[in-house]
């Protein structure tokens, strides 16, 4: 319901998920998946303050549950150019485990976040590197899982890889 096209759905998907959290306040890893479901929804939608919160919340959750908070808010971060929290979201990618996931469009999603955090603080090469290995993800076609071949992949519009191919070839 969060993801669909139809605003009035979206919205109450983000009830039903709100609901979770306030009603099984004891279940950490219900709150922990219904928050980072919450925090995409909000920032699909440009809501980004409340989306920085319901990662936030997401992230502070069962830690052994990993649903991509970490990245929804570096990205939320990105997206709403808060240069105060750069520092926040470097040390939230230094952290993460999407670096190394062996699903290719996390990884894609972490080197993306990373080299557009990079380039913003003036780390060109650190830039470049990210930007290369981002798009060395989206080129993977198959997933690590022999059973499941294109699950986890990456893909991107075609704004994003001219932005990456372009901090790839910079300083050059």
């Amino acid at each position: 319901m969060t993801g669909s096209t139809d605003a009035s759905l979206r919205e109450e998907g983000r009830h039903l998920l709100r609901r979770v959290l306030a009603e099984y306040v004891d279940d950490e890893t219900q709150g922990t998946m219904a928050s980072a479901d919450l925090g995409k929804s909000l920032a699909a939608d440009g809501h980004l303050e409340e989306a920085a919160q319901a990662f936030r919340q997401s992230l502070a959750g069962a830690p052994n549950i990993y649903w991509g908070a970490d990245l929804g808010l570096v990205e939320t971060i990105l997206e709403a150019d808060w240069r105060p929290h750069y520092d926040e979201a470097a040390q939230i990618l230094g952290q993460s485990q999407a670096m190394t996931d062996p699903f290719p469009g996390n990884r894609f999603r972490w080197q993306l976040a990373s080299a557009r955090l990079a380039h913003r603080q003036g780390r060109a090469d650190e830039a470049r590197a990210a930007a290369v290995a981002a798009l060395e993800a989206l080129d993977e076609k198959r997933s690590p899982f022999p059973r499941h071949r294109s699950l986890g992949l990456a893909s991107s519009d075609t704004q994003t890889v001219r932005e990456l191919k372009r901090l790839a070839q910079s300083g050059r």
